[in-house]
């Protein structure tokens, strides 16, 4: 398992894997969050991602029932990768029970997950149910939700 940077998760999350499938976020100009400055916003190689849920799977796989999907904003990934994340965790940790992530403001305003079924086939699930939670953080000075707004209209 491979993380680049330092990783934060939410409080919720504490127990969780956390799967470091985006690297920063891709806003990056909230005026409240210093996170991610040192980082440059990146998806990481799918391949790699999912390289890393075998190798958990075969180290904690029996252990593991939450997993947290870092970095900030990582639902702004395609669908297609979230298909497989959520298909490759459901296969190496038997006991999963829920996926979370952090989502920008923008991400309900651009892509929310109720359109994701509509627009592309069906929502990101585990098991049978959708993804867990996502952790949309409040916008304070720099708002993307804004951006998002203004582009729209």
């Amino acid at each position: 398992m491979r993380y680049e940077g330092q990783i934060y998760r939410p409080p919720s999350e504490a127990g969780s894997y956390i799967l470091q499938a985006t690297i920063g976020c891709s806003w990056n100009h909230c005026t409240y969050c210093d996170m991610y400055r040192a980082k440059r916003f990146r998806v990481r190689a799918l391949d790699e991602t999912l390289a890393d849920i075998r190798t958990a799977g075969l180290t904690y796989g029996g252990e593991v029932d939450k997993v947290f999907v870092a970095d900030g904003d990582a639902l702004v990934m395609e669908l297609e990768w979230w298909q497989a994340i959520l298909a490759a965790c459901r296969e190496a940790f038997p006991r999963l029970r829920r996926v979370s992530a952090y989502a920008t403001a923008m991400n309900p305003v651009v892509k929310p997950v109720e359109e994701l079924g509509r627009r592309r086939g069906p929502a990101p699930r585990v098991g049978a149910r959708p993804l867990s939670r996502r952790s949309a953080q409040p916008a304070a000075g720099d708002c993307p939700a804004k951006a998002a707004r203004r582009r729209l209209s």
